[in-house]
């Protein structure tokens, strides 16, 4: 069994390790390469005293969560070695803009996870603000949007008469809240709290006071088609936000300039590849939710494809994967 100070000395090789890791994976090779030679040569020296850790804390034959971590750590170093000295075209893929992309939701996926959650318990909360009444939901209504639910007044159907300019409109109005939910969260992330609040709770509210009204079959049956995938980029507007907001929160402070780059890359490029997506829903809401001769289930089975798609897309394993899975097989 592992001392308290042993166990002590692995915690503290994984913070010096993940200490090196960082500028050495993300610092131009060309500008410094004097500093980047000493920093690979401090992360190697690191690399092999923690995998001895890795044996010693083996050998114990104990379920350590220690060693999970350790684990893990080493063979994310280990996949980060590879990459430090892959060919150039390895690099020039790294490059692109899809393998950045899924790399960096791979990277803060568990962030997104946190995103979502914050949104669908705001949305739950606004849902039942919205079913208590007109007194409870006016307070996250506006009163002309109430006022055309308790008529019954299908207010989007009017993008029939107009559906070109309709749909620059919503294009553009997509992209603008996709950029107002980025910069907000990007305020030290509560910028990201407050928005992805409010519009889970007015979400909510309103599927609630249709519901209450019995209007949420004709609601319903015009999100079906576009709904999921725009709620989607939304929330991933969002995260891409808290990817850099969160770095303010991050220890040590000495690498905060480092992190911040880091952050700044990477969520630059979530937002980047999830605009694409946003014209894909706004033709949606244009060419499919409005029109009768879309059946409700015709409806549904398109914002399922099209969501599946975007997923699909985002979360395509990268080329290393593929390989380090050809040699486990």
């Amino acid at each position: 069994m592992l001392s308290r100070f042993e166990r002590s000395r692995i915690l503290n090789q994984q913070r010096q390790m993940r200490d090196l890791l960082l500028p050495l994976t993300h610092t131009g090779s060309a500008s410094n390469r004097g500093n980047r030679f000493d920093l690979l040569f401090r992360f190697l020296i690191q690399f092999e005293m923690l995998a001895a850790s890795l044996y010693r804390l083996r050998t114990d034959g104990v379920n350590d969560p220690l060693q999970h971590s350790t684990e893990d750590l080493v063979a994310s170093a280990s996949r980060d070695l590879f990459v430090l000295q892959a060919d150039p075209k390895q690099r020039a893929l790294e490059e692109t803009l899809s393998y950045r992309y899924r790399r960096a939701w791979r990277e803060h996926f568990p962030l997104f996870l946190y995103t979502l959650a914050l949104f669908v318990v705001a949305s739950v909360v606004g849902w039942n603000v919205g079913m208590s009444g007109y007194e409870y939901a006016s307070v996250l209504i506006p009163q002309p949007f109430i006022e055309n639910i308790l008529d019954h007044r299908r207010w989007f159907d009017e993008i029939q008469k107009a559906p070109l300019l309709y749909g620059f409109t919503i294009a553009k109005n997509n992209i603008g809240v996709a950029i107002h939910c980025f910069t907000l969260a990007a305020l030290a992330g509560l910028g990201g709290v407050y928005i992805l609040v409010f519009n889970g709770l007015f979400f909510g509210a309103v599927i609630g006071f249709c519901q209450a009204n019995k209007f949420d079959a004709a609601l319903l049956n015009f999100v079906v088609g576009h709904g999921v995938l725009e709620l989607t980029i939304i929330v991933a507007a969002t995260f891409s936000g808290f990817i850099f907001g969160r770095v303010f929160y991050m220890r040590p402070y000495r690498l905060f300039k480092i992190r911040l780059a880091v952050a700044t890359r990477h969520a630059a490029t979530v937002l980047l590849g999830l605009c694409p997506w946003l014209l894909v829903a706004a033709c949606l809401e244009v060419l499919v939710s409005p029109w009768p001769f879309y059946r409700s289930h015709s409806k549904i089975l398109i914002g399922v494809l099209t969501a599946s798609t975007f997923w699909l897309w985002t979360l395509w394993p990268l080329p290393q994967a593929r390989s380090d899975a050809r040699m486990q097989a």
